[in-house]
């Protein structure tokens, strides 16, 4: 409509909040799905032990960072989270999807994804249905859906600039990338649970000998990869038990703090 009256609408005062917010996509989330109707997958069960776990951790370390109105929500194969910007860093997201992430991996279950910040707006309309419009979301879809590729939570390269310095040690970058550093909850770092490690890098060897999918092969074998640099970098491991698993892709992993 044209008329003066109808568009008279758009003359509105509202201010906008920033927030931090994430986009995290399921990998492989149709056959888990198939799965889970067949009854031979419990992907809610998984998913829900996962968020489980990681509340349990969040909920422990509460007096160290502010987690109120923290908001994750889970539809189909994404996992939005979203919570006010408070300072320069990220906030618990960050920890959040670091631990989230290993807890998804021991359930065969891996993710990929973006985190970035912007501009952002949730309200209900007047019939009570919700409406949302974010720009950190958008950001966080495109990282998500045109860089990660890989099974990774890509930071946007802004957010990393200015966050302080315990939260980049949950970081590493990939040549210009930047992603959420979640293997150190797989990998512990004391060294102590060989066992669980080689028992969940088999697992993922197996899932790639019984590929016929090239991309899949290819984002089963950056995980290893990142799994084995993240071995090579800790000197309470032994980075010759894992050479099996690595391949001769080049990687540019590294730490930026």
């Amino acid at each position: 409509m044209t008329t003066p009256d109808w568009n008279s609408i758009d003359q509105f005062e509202e201010t906008f909040p920033e927030y931090n917010c994430a986009f995290l996509d399921i990998l492989g989330y149709k056959q888990k799905a198939a799965d889970y109707f067949d009854r031979r997958f419990n992907l809610y069960g998984r998913i829900n032990r996962a968020f489980s776990t990681a509340a349990a951790a969040q909920l422990l370390t509460s007096f160290l960072m502010d987690c109120s109105n923290l908001k994750v929500e889970v539809f189909s194969d994404s996992i939005i989270m979203t919570q006010p910007k408070r300072g320069s860093g990220i906030g618990v997201i960050l920890p959040f999807t670091c631990h989230f992430a290993s807890l998804l991996s021991y359930e065969g279950l891996f993710i990929r994804g973006g985190i970035s910040r912007g501009r952002h707006c949730r309200k209900q309309t007047d019939q009570g249905f919700d409406f949302l419009a974010s720009e950190a979301l958008q950001k966080a879809y495109l990282l998500e859906s045109k860089k990660a590729v890989f099974p990774r939570v890509l930071i946007d390269s802004e957010l990393v600039r200015d966050m302080p310095i315990e939260e980049k040690t949950l970081v590493v970058s990939e040549g210009e990338d930047y992603f959420v550093d979640f293997a150190h909850h797989v990998i512990n770092r004391q060294g102590n649970n060989f066992d669980d490690v080689v028992a969940e890098m088999n697992e993922i060897q197996s899932e790639i000998n019984n590929q016929t999918d090239d991309g899949v092969v290819a984002k089963l074998q950056w995980i290893l990869d990142y799994y084995c640099w993240t071995i090579s970098n800790n000197p309470s491991w032994n980075p010759d038990s894992f050479t099996a698993f690595r391949s001769n892709a080049p990687r540019k992993f590294a730490r930026i703090s």
